[in-house]
């Protein structure tokens, strides 16, 4: 477990404000991702970048290590996650954008469908608008986010790695960044190489020294990453994405779930190991220009 300010441990996150409130934790997960999937969703409708998307999904986990989803519904913040996001990352979407964009992932209607002289959509609005001020708050204006994304592309450079394994490894970051709270538990570096040594474990994709001769598992000097710790972080995944599937298997205690995109498929909880299984695969979740990342120094 990395330390700092927003790195916990299992036992902090295990009294969290959602479980003081008689939220069970698979539960709790469930609505993370919920929350993450929503988010996800809502980008690509609002044409944001991976890069927002990711910092979105962020700050919605770190608001819940201090709030409840008793006191706060996953949606409105979702919402005033990707809202905030945007904004940080200087390309920012108008309040009445976001939330009739809310309202067609809720409701399925189409965003020019939406009343927004209704008092519904206002009174949505306004909560929206209270929320992000609870969440900057929250995060203590700490908005710039070190994502692992960029890490697994510094760290496939190093092994030279093709695009195909690359891509796997880019997949993988985002699906842990939204199915897991991994990102509260362990810094962008260790979640890159977490990436690489389970793609390379799925795909018997051989890993050589890097360029500069180190071992990939210890990437700048971090002697705190180990293949040990690798391994006790697919087994803690694969406890965590267990407990969720056998959750969200059960009832909804409010009876509904956001909505997946049309015509396209989440990437959430989709059998991962399936699609990793094949590196050939192309995900959306990766940039265009990958190839042109991987030949530069990050």
């Amino acid at each position: 477990m990395a330390s700092g300010k927003w790195y916990y441990s299992k036992d902090q996150l295990e009294n969290s404000p959602s479980l003081k409130d008689d939220i069970q934790a698979a539960r709790e997960l469930k609505y993370r991702q919920d929350a993450a999937e929503l988010i996800h969703i809502m980008g690509d409708k609002l044409h944001l970048t991976n890069a927002i998307i990711n910092s979105a999904v962020t700050y919605m986990h770190r608001f819940y290590v201090y709030h409840s989803f008793v006191r706060f519904h996953r949606y409105p913040v979702a919402a005033a996650s990707i809202f905030l996001a945007a904004k940080s990352e200087s390309m920012p979407k108008n309040l009445e954008s976001v939330i009739r964009t809310l309202y067609s992932c809720i409701y399925k209607k189409k965003c020019n469908e939406v009343n927004t002289e209704s008092k519904d959509f206002i009174s949505e609005a306004e909560n929206v608008l209270y929320i992000e001020h609870i969440m900057i708050q929250t995060l203590g204006f700490e908005l710039d986010i070190e994502h692992s994304h960029a890490y697994v592309l510094k760290f496939c450079q190093e092994i030279k790695a093709n695009k195909d394994f690359a891509q796997a490894c880019y997949f993988l970051a985002t699906e842990l960044l939204e199915t897991t709270t991994m990102c509260l538990q362990y810094s962008p570096k260790v979640t890159a190489s977490f990436c690489i040594y389970f793609v390379s474990k799925l795909t018997n994709w051989e890993i050589f020294e890097s360029y500069q001769g180190k071992n990939w598992v210890y990437p700048d000097n971090d002697s705190d990453i180990s293949l040990e710790l690798l391994k006790k972080l697919e087994e803690e995944i694969h406890e965590q994405r267990t407990d969720a599937f056998m959750s969200a298997a059960s009832t909804s205690s409010d009876g509904c779930s956001p909505p997946q995109q049309a015509g396209s498929q989440s990437v959430l909880g989709q059998g991962m190991p399936q699609q990793l299984a094949n590196p050939s695969l192309k995900f959306e979740e990766v940039p265009s220009d990958l190839g042109q990342q991987l030949a530069q120094p990050i």
